[in-house]
């Protein structure tokens, strides 16, 4: 099965950008959150709110196994501050360490292995 290539053009990107070590991605997926704290009038209704306090980003990295190393798919290890090719910078989550939060690995009869990995990103913690 070919990888994913990355095509642009008029500004349009088809397939993944980037590759993963011993995982052929079959999908990235990328989220921002930046949680607000809402500020109360003495009559109990929302008057403002204070924001960019906590920002996170979290990603999930989804593909086949193209590896017969399975302890090391991609190369990642909990507790460990990883580089993640295809993440996109911003929404106040540009500085900060990828942290692996889940790893599962899949099998069935016929098919190719995959593999599923999920990190999240706060801006404070390197």
């Amino acid at each position: 099965m070919p990888t994913p290539a990355y095509t642009s053009a008029a500004n349009f990107i088809k397939g993944v950008p980037e590759a993963e070590a011993a995982i052929n991605i079959e999908s990235f997926e990328q989220s921002f959150e930046d949680p607000k704290e809402y500020i109360e009038s003495k009559a109990g209704s929302n008057t403002g709110f204070v924001s960019n306090f906590n920002p996170s980003s979290s990603c999930t990295i989804s593909g086949e196994v193209n590896t017969a190393t399975l302890d090391i798919v991609g190369g990642f290890a909990f507790a460990t501050d990883e580089t993640i090719a295809n993440a996109v910078d911003g929404y106040g989550t540009a500085a900060g360490g990828w942290y692996m939060d889940t790893f599962s690995l899949s099998a069935s009869r016929g098919s190719l292995m995959s593999a599923s990995a999920s990190f999240t990103r706060h801006p404070d913690i390197a």
